[in-house]
């Protein structure tokens, strides 16, 4: 499947961006505002949520009160008990081992990924210079159950090497750069979905307010919008209106969710005849002029429902 982002927007193109260059990006803005920074203070709870909201650190330290809490750390936030109403927490058994490593000669401008059914997927994704070496990189993934990552570990980083070159002969390129597990992360995924993002002062936003397995990023495209939307707000000083934002991303919101939840175990599940039926059917879908829109449109972030779009501004 040949997806092109500029298919239908000529200006449009997909951003694959390290993680290390996107937070030094935030971090040089948020010093000129001149902060005071705390490192490495891991949030137990939030007190006074209603009023005044006060940050209770995990050595049991309380800050000073704050005007506003905004939550954005993550999926697998345990602050979301917070949130009364409705909410959707379910953890994937799946995840993947993700690395960043030079990029010595794959397609700079292409995510591609390989798959073997619905149990092997191998990405390779350009993102840009390094944050610290200023060298092309690109990030490589490769899925995994949970319950595989210690044997994985146990059968030895050699044995993983000759599986990576058997199955992708583009991996050789960054094979004699893999020299130990520490140049890996694995990472596990959790499907949130919330229906109020606020309590009080306190709101949330990104992957701990809506997060989804990571095909294609479009949690990534949902957390700049949430980023957006809540940065106009506070800089027009309309605070008293930040409540308004999850009704304002609802439907846009649910439907990349459900997107989300149906096409996850195509990719990556136990069941062996989705992946028969994705070989089969996917590469055709390109050719149905309403589907390839739509898919494209998806990838854009552009998209509210299958017959509703919605602008970037």
């Amino acid at each position: 499947m040949n997806l092109q982002y500029n298919k239908y927007e000529p200006d449009f193109f997909g951003v694959g961006i390290h993680r290390g260059s996107l937070f030094r990006l935030l971090y040089d803005k948020a010093l000129k505002s001149n902060p005071k920074l705390v490192l490495r203070a891991h949030v137990r709870d939030i007190r006074d949520v209603h009023t005044q909201p006060k940050v209770v650190l995990t050595d049991g330290s309380v800050s000073d009160p704050y005007d506003l809490v905004i939550v954005s750390n993550g999926a697998k936030s345990s602050l979301r008990s917070l949130l009364p109403g409705k909410k959707f927490e379910q953890e994937y058994p799946w995840g993947a081992l993700w690395g960043v490593f030079e990029n010595t000669g794959l397609d700079s401008t292409t995510l591609f990924q390989r798959y073997g059914g619905t149990t092997r997927l191998l990405g390779f994704l350009p993102c840009g210079d390094h944050p610290e070496t200023g060298k092309r990189s690109v990030s490589f993934f490769w899925s995994l159950r949970k319950t595989d990552h210690r044997a994985l570990v146990a059968d030895g980083l050699e044995a993983f090497k000759e599986t990576l070159g058997a199955f992708e002969p583009d991996c050789q390129l960054l094979l004699n750069q893999m020299t130990r597990w520490e140049d890996f992360a694995f990472v596990s995924y959790t499907d949130v979905y919330l229906r109020e993002w606020m309590e009080g002062k306190v709101i949330f936003i990104g992957d701990s307010a809506h997060g989804m397995s990571p095909q294609l990023g479009l949690g990534a495209n949902m957390a700049i919008y949430d980023g957006l939307l809540t940065g106009e707000l506070l800089a027009a000083g309309r605070v008293n209106q930040l409540h308004t934002l999850a009704t304002l991303r609802r439907k846009q919101n649910r439907f990349y969710h459900r997107v989300s939840r149906l096409m996850t175990p195509f990719f990556q599940s136990d069941h062996t005849l989705l992946g028969h039926l994705r070989d089969r059917t996917f590469p055709l879908l390109p050719h149905l002029p309403f589907i390839d829109r739509l898919m494209v449109e998806t990838l854009y972030g552009t998209r509210d429902g299958l017959f509703s779009r919605r602008g970037l501004g």
